[in-house]
């Protein structure tokens, strides 16, 4: 039986042994994990020579193909990521080749189809960059988490089908603001193929609900959307209208600069500040005299436009500037001069005299 006091001893060197193997262990583990990275880093350099190689024409030899198949799934992927970002066309078709030899896409499309949504993610992003994923991704517009609709939504943008372009049309109405922005921006890549779904879709919108459809339809200005847009500038929201007003002088024609003119005179500030502003840029000079009457509205923002507006006319609108220096109404007077004042009115004004 061992003493009360001798049991003490016998502890602490006990704990101090096992601080000495702990500390070893570490140590050991840390030696090795830096071996593994010096390896790791020679075997990724070489890597990243034998894709610059590649991509640039030069065929892959066995030795240079067993480099790649024998670094880590991420890390490969990370080497394809960074040179894909730069490559378009055929380039990018042979990193999509490329990572099907190597099972890259396989690891991506296996990790799409997980339960856990960290792991979906990761594959969805990894096709972006691969390529492919037509038979795995597409679920993904409809998943629990936004960040994956999200995701799958930039992948969209490269797979510009009829039904992936419909379900990105869908998503301008998603409950969260992520996969809503992703699909807008996905939606304006795409470009025009988009025009005919997106015209579909302005047609049959119920009231209020064209916004962020509208929104994109500006940024594609195709001519196909100015038969909605005019439609649209008499929906009962103020937004839907301004926005219609914005659409329409994006696109342009005789139709859109006299439903346009009709919309200076809108009850929503909004609205006539859109009005005003699309009158510029349609360079509609017989509403000029109308535009000079905003001059003097209540509203700060359809003054500033109707200035800007004006000089966007150029001689016509730099002649009622000169004219609104003069007008009764200090708003008027007030925004005139201050349009005349910026540097590109003021250079308008040199070459016009």
């Amino acid at each position: 039986m061992i003493a009360g006091g001798s049991l003490v001893p016998l502890l602490l060197v006990a704990e101090g042994a096992l601080l000495v193997t702990m500390a070893l262990l570490l140590t050991g583990l840390a030696v090795g994990r830096s071996l593994r990275s010096r390896r790791l880093a020679r075997r990724v350099s070489l890597g990243r020579a034998a894709l610059r190689s590649h991509l640039d024409g030069a065929p892959m030899s066995s030795a240079d193909r067993a480099v790649l198949a024998g670094l880590p799934a991420t890390v490969a992927l990370r080497l394809l990521a960074d040179f894909s970002a730069s490559l378009s066309g055929g380039a990018r078709e042979q990193v999509t080749t490329l990572a099907e030899e190597l099972g890259l896409s396989r690891w991506a499309a296996k990790r799409c189809r997980s339960r856990r949504w960290w792991r979906r993610l990761r594959g969805v992003r990894a096709l972006t960059v691969l390529g492919g994923g037509d038979d795995v991704v597409p679920p993904l517009l409809f998943d629990g988490n936004s960040e994956i609709r999200a995701a799958a939504a930039t992948w969209a943008a490269e797979h510009a089908r009829p039904n992936l372009i419909e379900r990105l049309l869908d998503l301008l109405e998603d409950a969260e603001p992520l996969p809503r922005f992703t699909a807008k921006n996905a939606l304006l890549r795409i470009g025009r193929d988009v025009a005919g779904p997106l015209e579909a879709r302005l047609a049959a919108a119920r009231p209020g609900t064209a916004d962020a459809g509208l929104e994109v339809a500006v940024g594609l200005a195709e001519r196909r959307l100015l038969a909605p847009a005019l439609a649209l500038t008499s929906d009962p929201s103020p937004a839907t209208r301004a926005l219609a007003a914005t659409l329409a002088g994006a696109v342009g024609g005789s139709a859109a600069a006299r439903t346009v003119e009709g919309m200076v005179d809108d009850p929503e500030p909004e609205v006539r500040a859109a009005a005003v502003a699309s009158l510029g840029k349609l360079g509609h000079w017989p509403a000029g005299p109308g535009i000079a009457e905003a001059l003097g509205d209540p509203a700060w923002d359809v003054r500033r436009q109707a200035g800007l507006a004006l000089a966007a006319l150029g001689s016509p609108g730099l002649l009622l500037l000169r004219r609104s220096l003069s007008d009764e109404d200090r708003f008027a007077r007030d925004m005139a001069r201050q349009v005349l004042d910026l540097p590109d009115t003021a250079r308008l004004l040199e070459e016009s005299a």
